[in-house]
Protein backbone atom coordinates (compact mmCIF):
# COMPACT_ATOMS: atom_id res chain seq x y z
CA UNK A 1 0.00 0.00 0.00
CA UNK A 2 1.15 3.26 -0.84
CA UNK A 3 2.53 5.76 2.01
CA UNK A 4 0.42 8.38 1.36
CA UNK A 5 -2.96 6.08 1.12
CA UNK A 6 -1.87 4.84 4.47
CA UNK A 7 -1.07 7.71 6.09
CA UNK A 8 -4.59 9.17 4.79
CA UNK A 9 -6.53 6.40 6.47
CA UNK A 10 -4.18 6.77 9.42
CA UNK A 11 -5.49 10.48 9.81
CA UNK A 12 -9.19 10.07 8.42
CA UNK A 13 -9.57 7.43 11.41
CA UNK A 14 -7.95 9.78 14.07
CA UNK A 15 -10.59 12.45 13.19
CA UNK A 16 -13.33 9.73 13.48
CA UNK A 17 -12.07 8.68 16.95
CA UNK A 18 -11.86 12.37 18.10
CA UNK A 19 -15.31 12.78 16.46
CA UNK A 20 -17.11 10.08 18.27
CA UNK A 21 -14.87 11.03 21.83
CA UNK A 22 -15.76 14.63 21.35
CA UNK A 23 -19.76 13.58 21.33
CA UNK A 24 -19.52 10.90 24.08
CA UNK A 25 -18.17 13.52 26.46
CA UNK A 26 -20.96 15.93 25.56
CA UNK A 27 -23.38 13.83 25.95
CA UNK A 28 -21.74 12.58 29.01
CA UNK A 29 -21.41 16.24 30.17
CA UNK A 30 -25.24 16.62 28.90
CA UNK A 31 -26.48 13.74 30.86
CA UNK A 32 -24.53 14.55 34.26
CA UNK A 33 -26.23 18.36 33.68
CA UNK A 34 -29.50 16.85 33.58
CA UNK A 35 -28.57 14.86 36.23
CA UNK A 36 -27.73 17.65 38.64
CA UNK A 37 -30.35 19.68 37.59
CA UNK A 38 -32.78 16.65 38.34
CA UNK A 39 -31.23 15.80 42.02
CA UNK A 40 -31.47 19.78 42.75
CA UNK A 41 -35.22 19.26 41.77
CA UNK A 42 -35.86 16.61 43.60
CA UNK A 43 -34.11 17.81 46.38
CA UNK A 44 -35.88 21.69 46.38
CA UNK A 45 -39.52 19.43 46.02
CA UNK A 46 -42.12 18.70 48.69
CA UNK A 47 -42.81 15.01 48.70
CA UNK A 48 -46.34 13.78 49.45
CA UNK A 49 -47.60 13.29 52.74
CA UNK A 50 -50.17 10.76 54.14
CA UNK A 51 -52.21 10.33 56.75
CA UNK A 52 -53.92 6.69 57.22
CA UNK A 53 -56.70 5.53 58.50
CA UNK A 54 -57.38 1.79 59.41
CA UNK A 55 -60.72 0.25 57.83
CA UNK A 56 -60.98 -3.57 57.00
CA UNK A 57 -63.52 -4.79 54.30
CA UNK A 58 -63.93 -1.23 52.95
CA UNK A 59 -66.82 0.31 51.09
CA UNK A 60 -66.34 3.59 49.32
CA UNK A 61 -68.73 6.43 48.80
CA UNK A 62 -68.22 10.17 47.33
CA UNK A 63 -70.16 12.63 48.77
CA UNK A 64 -69.88 16.42 47.36
CA UNK A 65 -66.08 16.81 47.55
CA UNK A 66 -65.34 13.85 50.67
CA UNK A 67 -64.48 10.40 50.18
CA UNK A 68 -66.18 8.00 53.10
CA UNK A 69 -64.94 4.08 53.46
CA UNK A 70 -67.21 2.25 56.13
CA UNK A 71 -65.88 -1.39 57.06
CA UNK A 72 -65.99 -4.43 59.34
CA UNK A 73 -66.58 -3.59 62.97
CA UNK A 74 -68.26 -0.39 62.31
CA UNK A 75 -64.78 1.74 61.25
CA UNK A 76 -65.09 4.57 58.59
CA UNK A 77 -62.90 7.42 57.71
CA UNK A 78 -63.16 9.99 55.28
CA UNK A 79 -60.90 11.94 53.27
CA UNK A 80 -60.80 14.72 50.22
CA UNK A 81 -57.59 13.81 48.03
CA UNK A 82 -57.75 10.26 49.05
CA UNK A 83 -54.23 10.98 50.86
CA UNK A 84 -55.15 12.03 54.45
CA UNK A 85 -57.39 10.24 55.80
CA UNK A 86 -59.55 11.04 59.09
CA UNK A 87 -60.51 8.22 61.54
CA UNK A 88 -64.26 8.27 62.32
CA UNK A 89 -65.02 5.06 64.35
CA UNK A 90 -62.94 2.35 64.73
CA UNK A 91 -64.94 -0.36 66.67
CA UNK A 92 -68.71 -1.62 67.44
CA UNK A 93 -69.14 0.20 70.81
CA UNK A 94 -72.09 2.20 72.53
CA UNK A 95 -70.36 5.20 71.97
CA UNK A 96 -69.59 4.78 68.26
CA UNK A 97 -71.64 7.83 66.70
CA UNK A 98 -72.60 5.95 63.26
CA UNK A 99 -75.37 4.37 65.59
CA UNK A 100 -75.41 7.25 68.44
CA UNK A 101 -79.18 8.47 68.55
CA UNK A 102 -79.73 9.87 72.22
CA UNK A 103 -80.15 6.95 74.34
CA UNK A 104 -80.04 4.37 71.57
CA UNK A 105 -76.86 3.11 70.23
CA UNK A 106 -75.72 0.18 67.82
CA UNK A 107 -76.18 -2.43 70.60
CA UNK A 108 -79.72 -1.64 71.30
CA UNK A 109 -80.45 -0.40 67.54
CA UNK A 110 -79.10 -4.26 66.29
CA UNK A 111 -79.65 -6.11 68.79
CA UNK A 112 -81.95 -8.51 67.03
CA UNK A 113 -79.34 -9.28 64.57
CA UNK A 114 -76.93 -9.58 67.63
CA UNK A 115 -78.79 -11.93 69.26
CA UNK A 116 -79.21 -14.03 65.88
CA UNK A 117 -75.97 -14.09 65.01
CA UNK A 118 -74.78 -14.77 68.46
CA UNK A 119 -71.97 -11.69 67.51
CA UNK A 120 -70.76 -9.23 68.76
CA UNK A 121 -69.25 -7.22 66.07
CA UNK A 122 -70.36 -6.06 62.65
CA UNK A 123 -68.52 -7.16 59.05
CA UNK A 124 -67.84 -5.35 55.86
CA UNK A 125 -71.07 -2.90 55.61
CA UNK A 126 -71.86 -0.93 52.18
CA UNK A 127 -73.28 2.65 52.33
CA UNK A 128 -75.51 3.60 49.34
CA UNK A 129 -77.54 7.41 48.53
CA UNK A 130 -80.73 6.43 46.78
CA UNK A 131 -83.03 8.41 44.98
CA UNK A 132 -84.73 9.90 48.17
CA UNK A 133 -81.39 11.42 49.11
CA UNK A 134 -80.85 9.36 52.45
CA UNK A 135 -78.15 7.13 53.55
CA UNK A 136 -79.12 3.39 53.02
CA UNK A 137 -76.03 0.58 55.15
CA UNK A 138 -76.56 -2.47 54.78
CA UNK A 139 -74.86 -4.56 57.40
CA UNK A 140 -74.09 -7.67 58.55
CA UNK A 141 -73.58 -10.09 61.31
CA UNK A 142 -71.89 -13.46 61.77
CA UNK A 143 -69.67 -15.56 64.18
CA UNK A 144 -67.99 -17.05 61.96
CA UNK A 145 -67.45 -20.66 62.37
CA UNK A 146 -71.30 -20.98 62.97
CA UNK A 147 -74.32 -21.21 60.25
CA UNK A 148 -76.32 -18.56 61.54
CA UNK A 149 -75.64 -14.80 60.08
CA UNK A 150 -77.99 -11.97 59.52
CA UNK A 151 -78.41 -9.35 56.93
CA UNK A 152 -79.93 -5.36 57.69
CA UNK A 153 -80.44 -1.96 56.82
CA UNK A 154 -80.45 1.03 58.74
CA UNK A 155 -80.88 4.69 57.03
CA UNK A 156 -79.66 7.83 57.79
CA UNK A 157 -80.18 11.85 56.40
CA UNK A 158 -76.65 11.61 56.96
CA UNK A 159 -73.82 10.52 56.10
CA UNK A 160 -72.06 10.23 59.23
CA UNK A 161 -75.32 9.32 60.35
CA UNK A 162 -76.88 8.45 63.28
CA UNK A 163 -78.12 5.75 61.41
CA UNK A 164 -81.80 4.32 62.52
CA UNK A 165 -81.93 0.42 62.09
CA UNK A 166 -84.92 -0.40 59.51
CA UNK A 167 -84.89 -4.22 60.50
CA UNK A 168 -83.45 -7.97 59.76
CA UNK A 169 -84.16 -8.73 56.06
CA UNK A 170 -82.56 -11.65 55.94
CA UNK A 171 -81.61 -14.34 58.42
CA UNK A 172 -79.28 -17.19 57.67
CA UNK A 173 -78.62 -20.75 59.52
CA UNK A 174 -82.16 -22.13 59.71
CA UNK A 175 -81.58 -24.82 57.30
CA UNK A 176 -78.79 -26.15 58.94
CA UNK A 177 -80.59 -26.34 61.99
CA UNK A 178 -83.10 -28.24 60.01
CA UNK A 179 -80.35 -30.45 58.40
CA UNK A 180 -79.16 -31.05 61.69
CA UNK A 181 -82.48 -31.89 63.43
CA UNK A 182 -83.46 -34.36 60.99
CA UNK A 183 -79.84 -36.30 61.10
CA UNK A 184 -80.06 -36.57 64.94
CA UNK A 185 -83.85 -36.88 64.82
CA UNK A 186 -83.62 -34.65 67.25
CA UNK A 187 -87.27 -33.86 68.77
CA UNK A 188 -86.92 -30.99 71.38
CA UNK A 189 -84.61 -29.04 68.13
CA UNK A 190 -86.83 -29.72 65.77
CA UNK A 191 -89.86 -28.16 67.85
CA UNK A 192 -87.52 -24.37 68.16
CA UNK A 193 -86.98 -24.48 64.94
CA UNK A 194 -90.54 -24.99 64.14
CA UNK A 195 -91.63 -22.23 66.68
CA UNK A 196 -89.75 -19.74 64.74
CA UNK A 197 -91.90 -19.85 61.38
CA UNK A 198 -94.15 -17.87 63.56
CA UNK A 199 -90.83 -15.20 63.55
CA UNK A 200 -90.32 -15.93 59.82
CA UNK A 201 -93.93 -14.66 59.29
CA UNK A 202 -93.68 -11.48 61.53
CA UNK A 203 -90.37 -10.34 60.14
CA UNK A 204 -92.21 -10.88 56.66
CA UNK A 205 -94.96 -9.38 57.43
CA UNK A 206 -93.28 -6.44 59.47
CA UNK A 207 -90.69 -5.72 56.36
CA UNK A 208 -94.03 -5.62 53.49
CA UNK A 209 -95.56 -3.06 56.16
CA UNK A 210 -92.35 -0.71 55.67
CA UNK A 211 -92.20 -1.64 51.98
CA UNK A 212 -95.54 -0.46 51.51
CA UNK A 213 -95.06 2.56 53.46
CA UNK A 214 -93.37 4.20 50.97
CA UNK A 215 -90.51 5.52 52.99
CA UNK A 216 -87.98 3.66 50.41
CA UNK A 217 -87.26 4.07 47.38
CA UNK A 218 -88.43 2.28 44.60
CA UNK A 219 -86.13 -0.12 43.47
CA UNK A 220 -84.76 -1.09 47.06
CA UNK A 221 -88.30 -1.55 47.66
CA UNK A 222 -89.21 -4.06 45.06
CA UNK A 223 -85.41 -5.95 45.22
CA UNK A 224 -85.87 -6.16 48.93
CA UNK A 225 -90.26 -7.63 48.50
CA UNK A 226 -88.60 -10.18 46.09
CA UNK A 227 -86.14 -11.37 48.45
CA UNK A 228 -88.29 -11.35 51.68
CA UNK A 229 -90.73 -13.58 50.34
CA UNK A 230 -88.30 -15.95 48.42
CA UNK A 231 -86.36 -16.13 52.04
CA UNK A 232 -89.73 -16.50 53.36
CA UNK A 233 -90.34 -19.61 51.07
CA UNK A 234 -86.94 -21.02 52.55
CA UNK A 235 -87.70 -20.64 56.89
CA UNK A 236 -91.29 -22.21 55.39
CA UNK A 237 -88.86 -25.63 53.81
CA UNK A 238 -87.17 -25.72 56.88
CA UNK A 239 -89.87 -25.69 59.39
CA UNK A 240 -91.34 -28.05 57.31
CA UNK A 241 -88.63 -29.95 57.82
CA UNK A 242 -88.65 -29.64 61.64
CA UNK A 243 -92.45 -31.06 62.08
CA UNK A 244 -91.55 -34.01 60.02
CA UNK A 245 -88.69 -34.84 62.36
CA UNK A 246 -90.91 -34.00 65.24
CA UNK A 247 -93.28 -36.44 63.57
CA UNK A 248 -90.93 -39.45 62.87
CA UNK A 249 -89.00 -38.96 66.21
CA UNK A 250 -92.66 -38.71 68.15
CA UNK A 251 -93.58 -41.90 66.40
CA UNK A 252 -90.02 -43.63 67.34
CA UNK A 253 -90.34 -42.97 70.15
CA UNK A 254 -93.92 -44.47 70.88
Amino acid sequence: MDDRIAARIIITTEITLNNLLSRAGWGALLASCFIAADAGAQAGATLPTFQNASVHDPSVIKVGDTFYVFGSHLASAKSKDLMKWTQMTDSVSATNPLFLNGSKNVYTELAETFAWANSSTLWAPDVRQLADGKYYMYYDACEGDAPRSALGIAVANNVEGPYVNKGVILKSGMWGQAADAWNERDRSAAFVLSERDDEMDELHASLIAELASGRMALPVTMEMAVVARLYKRLGAHGTNIARRVAYLAGSAAG
